[in-house]
């Protein structure tokens, strides 16, 4: 890293504009991280890293991929660096790592040198503290990535001793007095957790985790690390400080380390039998295992439903609000909603049976088709031979059937073009209200689907001045069999990942890119 000597006028973190321009800021750097793409098998998209100025401000930059090579070797944590000649745009609005509206963006005329001598007085770090209420919010939202800092109150995983296990650790972690969470800890992060709890004084059991991405699971608030997730245990820290005031009791016990010798340690196939004794074994949810499990489907569970209509932006279940539906969560007046599996699917392998609640992903590989697909094909299902085919390729619903010894003989239209070969110049765009019982939604419905219920086109409806009733249109369908319609293999080989939550995002819906600003590798959150 080049050095610089001389500091002249340099832009607070807080009086940036947007755009690029000749301002430069110095500001400590705090610590940096590789930032992946955990929906294209953690493809490596750059250079996260946090600044704080001598205002105590701190804002994040990101040097993309291509860049990095040349930058890397310039980033030293905790050294006081000049970046000049950079890009400052706005922060997304998820996974947000400070308080900051801005980010720092570096480009090809970016530079970033140490300040050796002359430097303003900058703290040596700064913490995005988040306690028990806040991150209740934020969890399942993925809008934060914030730190926390608590008291281990004791460690379980396998094969602690060994530093280069990977495998998930899991944490109780009191952040309050009496508030006890789980941090769960993978891949590097549990790696670097291991080396420290082998080699460190387990006496000091107050520490601040950073970057971590809360979820709620079972009724239990979990704390995901991320790629970016790094420990403090510096008892000089003004965060370990405060909390170790907070608690008015004494430190010094050393807290236990439990190695899970007996759990199932890889994915293996298991009976139902061996899955509720290690379910029941289990302390608290604790702990984790992927396993395979070949069972019957005996049944599928009717009083709950088989699907939900989810928000899109958080995938949380949408609730009636008077007339209309809402996200409790995102509180989005214009929330836009889809609809995904929820199926209780009653199991059997020949000497037990137990009850899985399988969520949209699972279940679109089971069915090998979504469930707002499902839902349309069985409201609007008719029988093909009710169409002929239009120019274009689309079905329209045919003027006239087909009689006996006529069936390849298309009737002429008034004005003479073959009723099978009529382009139709108009196609519908309807909104429909439907409502399932428990749940309504509006539904934007087209051309083709229009023609299944009302067999026939736009353009003849016009011409005919053809009144269509409203009862024709807004059908009520009753699923009688559940199990036949969602056509279910009797047989199927599920995989479960008990100790946490089921994904319900599908990702032919997904929205949000998915890139963390240090992101998961495995879909796992």
């Amino acid at each position: 890293m080049a050095s610089s000597d001389v500091v002249v006028a340099h832009s607070a973190f807080d009086v940036l504009r947007l755009g690029r321009s000749a301002q430069f800021i110095v500001g400590r750097l705090l610590r940096f991280w590789d930032s992946k793409n955990i929906k294209k098998q953690g493809e490596f998209m750059g250079i996260t890293l946090l600044l704080l100025d001598e205002k105590n401000s701190v804002i994040h930059g990101f040097i993309p991929a291509g860049r990095s090579p040349y930058y890397r070797p310039l980033l030293k944590a905790g050294s006081v660096v000049r970046v000049s000649r950079f890009e400052v745009a706005r922060c997304t609005n998820m996974y947000k790592i400070t308080d900051h509206p801005f980010v720092i963006r570096f480009i090809p005329q970016t530079t970033i040198d140490e300040v050796v001598a002359n430097a303003p007085v900058i703290n040596v770090e700064k913490f995005m503290i988040r306690k028990f209420d806040p991150l209740q919010a934020l969890a399942n939202t993925n809008l934060e990535l914030p730190d926390v800092v608590g008291q281990i109150q004791s460690v379980q995983g396998s094969d602690l001793k060994d530093a280069g296990v990977m495998s998930r650790v899991t944490v109780r972690l009191m952040i309050e007095p009496m508030v006890v969470v789980y941090l769960s800890l993978w891949d590097d992060a549990a790696s670097k957790f291991r080396g420290l709890i082998s080699s460190g004084d387990r006496t000091q059991s107050v520490m601040v985790v950073t970057t971590v991405n809360p979820k709620i699971f079972g009724g239990n608030l979990y704390l995901n690390s991320t790629p970016a997730t790094k420990f403090y245990f510096d008892r000089a820290l003004e965060a370990i400080v405060e909390f170790t005031a907070s608690l008015n009791a004494p430190l010094g016990e050393a807290f236990p380390c439990i190695d899970n010798k007996d759990g199932i340690r890889k994915k293996e196939v298991v009976s139902i039998g061996e899955l509720n004794k290690f379910i029941t074994s289990s302390d608290e949810q604790t702990q984790e295992a992927d396993f395979i499990c070949k069972a019957r489907v005996m049944e599928v569970l009717q009083q709950n439903g088989w699907s939900f209509i989810s928000c899109t932006g958080c995938s949380k279940k949408l609730e009636k609000f008077g007339s209309s539906l809402r996200c409790n969560r995102c509180a989005n007046p214009n929330v836009t909603g889809v609809i995904k599996y929820r199926v209780e699917l009653v199991v059997d392998d020949g000497a037990d049976n137990a009850t899985f609640v399988v969520f949209d992903k699972e279940m679109v590989k089971l069915t090998k088709q979504d469930a707002a697909g499902l839902t349309l094909d069985e409201t609007f299902k008719t029988t093909e031979d009710e169409y002929v085919q239009v120019e274009g390729g689309e079905a329209s619903a045919s003027a006239s059937k087909n009689v006996k010894g006529e069936a390849n003989e298309p009737s002429p239209s008034a004005d003479g073009v073959a009723e099978g070969t009529r382009k139709s110049l108009r196609e519908y765009r309807v909104e429909l209200l439907v409502d399932d019982g428990n749940n309504y939604a509006t539904f934007l419905v087209f051309n083709k689907e229009m023609l299944k219920l009302i067999k026939q086109d736009a353009a003849t409806l016009l011409h005919d001045e053809v009144s269509v009733s409203y009862h024709t249109i807004v059908q009520t369908v009753t699923i009688t069999d559940t199990y036949n319609l969602l056509h279910i293999n009797e047989t199927a080989s599920v995989q479960v990942k008990y100790g946490e939550p089921a994904t319900l995002v599908s990702a032919s819906y997904t929205s949000t890119d998915e890139v963390e600003k240090g992101g998961r590798t495995h879909s796992r959150e």
